[in-house]
């Protein structure tokens, strides 16, 4: 036998489980277009998170839950991530993980957690001449930090990932208009789903997970290409960013802390009434406040809500119903509208209670 022959044993051992799972990931993750991805992912086996070691990331399977090494990036400012890879967002992120985004997806399917799409497009019919926005799903992760007790070395301290962050504030000392309305960060950031990014891809037709490429781990603003989200869609516009860094209890700029990602259980997760909190009805990127529609000719109104739900539209006087299908997919047409300079209200809810309501004309 070789001098080299164990030494590769050893490498197989310890680098095939994970090369099996990542390989895995780059065939059942999310494809870029907003095509169907496969319902039937490939099941890791439960009991390779004591055989899989991943860089910078320790794997607590009993207790579900994944710590990764990272390091306090901001101390104030703006924010549109709360953790991003080294060399990409560090100007707008919380932290920077030394971890690559595959191995945290790898790390956080091996305690259970099951990844969904983030926010994406995708057409509702096969011209392609309609499209439907849906919105991110996955399975509920609660965020954290663990960082050293400044009051004794031996000890660490672990706080909600909401401590550390704050509505943005204007020179004036009040908050932009758009954050009157939101509620408490603790309530804001109490989960994130595992929405597990998307593969792509490259210019010779190999498979690429896009957040390894543009770096976004965790986000507050939607990138459609993140590894976690929020679990409704937030704009990226420097003019609508409303969450800051909150620095009460942040370590300094640059020390290192664990980042963990807990799997919420069912019992653990929002209930009905929380549900309703966030609607399971959405709407289309085009009908937003102040959005105009076309007159003289029917105007589709589309998006997602949960599959076999009844959707109500009422609008300038016309009331429509449609089923959303088992994909979640639902559209209703409104008859041709007049011209008229007075706005109105759009009310769109699932036949007991309106779900949204917004001014258009």
């Amino acid at each position: 036998m070789s001098k080299a022959q164990p030494l590769l044993e050893g490498w197989i051992r310890r680098w095939w489980p994970l090369a099996a799972l990542v390989f895995a990931i780059l065939l059942s993750a999310s494809p870029a277009s907003g095509d169907e991805a496969d319902d039937n992912k490939p099941k890791p086996d439960a009991h390779a998170a004591d055989k899989v070691e991943l860089p910078g990331i320790k794997i607590d399977a009993k207790n579900k839950r994944v710590d990764v090494d990272a390091k306090v990036a901001l101390d104030n400012g703006l924010l549109e991530l709360v953790a991003c890879i080294p060399d990409s967002k560090e100007h707008e992120s919380l932290v920077v993980i030394d971890a690559a985004p595959v191995h945290l997806h790898a790390a956080l399917l091996l305690i259970g957690a099951n990844n969904g799409h983030p926010a994406m497009v995708k057409p509702a019919n096969g011209e392609r001449t309609e499209w439907l926005h849906l919105p991110p799903r996955g399975d509920a992760i609660a965020v954290s930090l663990v960082y050293p007790d400044p009051e004794d070395k031996d000890k660490t301290i672990e706080r909600p990932i909401s401590d550390f962050l704050k509505r943005a504030e204007r020179i004036d000392g009040g908050v932009p208009e758009d954050a009157e309305d939101l509620d408490d960060p603790a309530d804001v950031f109490e989960m994130f789903l595992f929405a597990g990014s998307v593969v792509v891809k490259d210019t010779k037709g190999e498979r690429e997970y896009l957040a390894d490429i543009n770096g976004n781990v965790i986000s507050i603003s939607t990138f459609g290409d993140e590894v976690l989200c929020l679990p409704m869609q937030v704009s990226q516009n420097n003019s609508e960013l409303v969450w800051s860094v909150n620095d009460k209890h942040l370590p300094k700029v640059g020390t290192k802390v664990k980042l963990r990602l807990s799997l919420k259980q069912a019992n653990d997760q929002p209930g009905d009434d929380a549900g309703a909190k966030s609607t399971p009805i959405q709407l289309g990127t085009p009908f937003v406040d102040g959005a105009v529609l076309q007159r003289g000719m029917p105007v589709p109104v589309w998006c997602w809500a949960e599959p076999g739900m009844e959707v109500v539209v009422s609008f300038a006087g016309q009331t429509k119903s449609a089923s959303a299908d088992e994909a979640g997919k639902w559209m209703v047409r409104l008859d041709p509208l007049k011209a008229s300079a007075k706005p109105q209200s759009m009310t769109v809810g699932d036949g007991e209670k309106p779900k949204h309501g917004c001014n258009r004309r």
